[in-house]
């Protein structure tokens, strides 16, 4: 599957989720053993209860350069007596020829189209043409990790054979003390609050230093971590990274879209690309029609980096 399929299909997922509430579960993709004996594949899947009755709601997405005919609509006609979905839904970006459209009516399936529009046309909430992006990176030369003097010297060197054993940003090695969750050096690193002083660096200038991260205030507003041994939990005093820090600033243009189906618009949308080192991660702002808002970050190639978006009305 191409990679803008898939993203397609991840946003209408993630827009699915927003509109349908907790009671409704959404995934994307499902595979699903159809009356046939063959084993399908759903773009995005809706399963609820009504009473003692199951329902299922198929989604198939298509994001391709030219309109979508009748020949797709027959092709999901089928998928869905196959799967035995309640309801089945077609979803394209380039919208549906007119033979296409009457199938559809036909066969019960519904038609959804997801549409780039400009900022005349969509609502005015967010109220911004461009938006700053500040990425804040670090190449990361020592990490050095401090063990409590109280520490009994068993643990301590449990906790020495974990580090020992080869540490990088993606091991886990942390858990942290409030969830039990397992945590490596690159989450903390993401999670901890960064010092100012990062952010007042010139655009492109790298600077060397050191970041001491400490425990959070005693009522538990900042998570915290221990090295996770054999023994149990091993308590850490002090994190200290030592690198090259650097930040980058641009502005970047909002792409504006609507998910509607037939004259109905669902749900409205804008998003931004961040792209890092050739990898691109993508924030979208979703307005639900009752007015709900709704972030979400779209992270699909893993980027290690930390962006923040600071919306303002750009004068320049």
């Amino acid at each position: 599957m191409s990679k803008a399929g898939r993203t397609l299909e991840e946003l209408v997922a993630t827009l699915e989720t927003l509109l349908s509430g907790s009671a409704v579960e959404v995934r994307s993709p499902e595979y699903i053993v159809g009356n046939s004996g063959s084993r399908r594949e759903v773009d995005v899947s809706l399963r609820t209860r009504v009473g003692s009755v199951d329902i299922l709601v198929i989604l198939e997405c298509r994001d391709r350069g030219r309109v979508q005919d009748i020949e797709w609509i027959d092709q999901l006609v089928g998928k869905r007596e196959d799967v035995g979905a309640t309801k089945a839904v077609a979803v394209s970006r380039t919208g549906f020829t007119a033979g296409a459209q009457t199938r559809a009516g036909q066969a019960n399936i519904e038609l959804r189209t997801i549409e780039s529009v400009n900022s005349e046309s969509v609502w005015g909430w967010l109220g911004v043409e461009l938006v700053t992006v500040l990425v804040r990176k670090v190449d990361i030369r020592k990490i050095q990790i401090n063990i409590p003097v109280t520490v009994s010297e068993e643990a301590r060197l449990a906790a020495l054979q974990v580090i020992s054993q080869g540490v990088n940003v993606n091991s886990p090695i942390l858990v942290r003390t409030d969830d039990g969750v397992p945590t490596t050096l690159g989450d903390l690193w993401r999670d901890a609050p960064k010092p100012s002083a990062l952010d007042s660096l010139p655009s492109g200038v790298s600077k060397r230093g050191v970041i001491h991260i400490v425990p959070g205030d005693p009522n538990g507003n900042s998570a915290w971590y221990a090295i996770l041994t054999e023994m149990g939990r091993v308590p850490i005093s002090e994190i200290r990274i030592e690198g090259e820090f650097q930040v980058e600033r641009s502005k970047v243009p909002f792409t504006r879209f609507e998910y509607r189906g037939g004259d109905e618009s669902l749900a409205e949308g804008v998003y931004v690309d961040i792209s890092h080192e050739g990898k691109t991660a993508r924030m979208g702002v979703h307005s639900a029609s009752d007015g709900s808002k709704f972030v979400v970050m779209e992270n699909p190639s893993g980027i290690h980096f930390q962006a923040d978006l600071l919306f303002g009305v750009v004068d320049d």
